[in-house]
This record gives structure tokens, sequence and C-alpha cells, in this order.
């Protein structure tokens, strides 16, 4: 069976107070590791439109919520996510990847996190760049057992209201026995 990635929620680590620069640095060597798999890699940029339309009152508060020892400005946190992007853009197009910009509308008052509403047509915006001919079978990716199980795979290691917290790889297994795994 073809491998399929997708690399995603690249700019997250901002708020743990990593460098722009090394987070386009894993971005690389993510992707060079998925390319000797020759897997069809998608990757998305950072949500640009919707960190520019937020509020430095929204900010405050996703960033107390979600990151709570993080002393990152909204200013800041604008000028290192449009660097990151930067980064992300030209590091997809030179390995040759499939690229789904963000579109603003997506997103609500969390500004990094597709509300929920959205995500099939996130989902879908992505299984587009994968497809190939007899690559993907729309009926099994989209099925209801799916959409649960992608919605409910949890990645290899995160932070989650200041507690770590790890699962073993792949998170899921799809009805039709593709393997889901979150790094």
């Amino acid at each position: 069976m073809p491998t399929f990635a997708l690399v995603t929620d690249v700019g997250n680590d901002l708020l743990y107070g990593a460098e722009a620069q090394q987070i386009v640095d894993w971005v690389t060597e993510c992707i060079a590791r998925l390319e000797q798999f020759n897997a069809r890699i998608v990757v998305t940029e950072l949500p640009i439109e919707s960190i520019l339309a937020t509020s430095n009152v929204r900010f405050q508060i996703f960033r107390t919520i979600f990151f709570p020892p993080s002393r990152l400005t909204l200013s800041k946190a604008r000028d290192l996510a449009q660097r990151i992007n930067e980064g992300v853009i030209e590091v997809a197009n030179r390995h040759g990847c499939q690229r789904l910009t963000m579109p603003g509308a997506w997103y609500g008052i969390d500004p990094i996190h597709i509300r929920h509403r959205y995500r099939p047509v996130a989902w879908q915006a992505v299984v587009d760049r994968w497809r190939e001919p007899n690559a993907l079978h729309e009926k099994s990716v989209f099925s209801s057992k799916n959409r649960y199980l992608l919605n409910t795979a949890r990645p290899q290691e995160r932070c989650l209201l200041g507690r770590h917290q790890c699962c073993a790889q792949p998170s899921i297994v799809l009805s039709d026995g593709s393997q889901v795994a979150v790094y």
C-alpha cells in the first residue's frame, strides 16, 4: 500500500519557546525521513490568516489556557509564525511536497485549531492533495467510523494542559487496515 504523510501543527512549539529556525529544521528532518518511505507528503502551512486576525485579549486567553508557562507576546508570535511559514513553504517546495494553505474561516476563538465543523472540509482538502488514480478510496477513508477514529488519533508525545502524555504508534488503525501514526 502507498504511504501518505501529513506534516501539520508545525508552529505550536513556538509557545513552548522553540526558535523559528529550529522548527523549520524539524520539518526538514521529518520530510527527509518520510521521503525514505516514498511517502506522498502534504504539508499544511501555518494558519497565518487566523493568527494575524487574533486580538491581543483572545491571544492572552488562548496562551494562558493551552500554554500556561509561555510569556510569548502576540506581536512576537505573529512575527515568528510568519518566519516559520515562509521556511515551511520553502522546504515543502524544495522537496516537492503538496502544500495546503489554511483559510482563516476554518478557525474560531482558538486561532490554531480547526473548528470541529470544518474538520471534514480540512481532511478533504488534505486527501485531495494526496489523490492519484486508485490511490485512495474515499468511502473507506471517510466512513463514520474512520472519521471518529481520525478525530481521536493521539500523538506519540504531547503536553496537554501542563501534563506530559505518551501514546504508542500507530495511534489508530482504519477499517481498511491503514495505520495512522501521529508524531
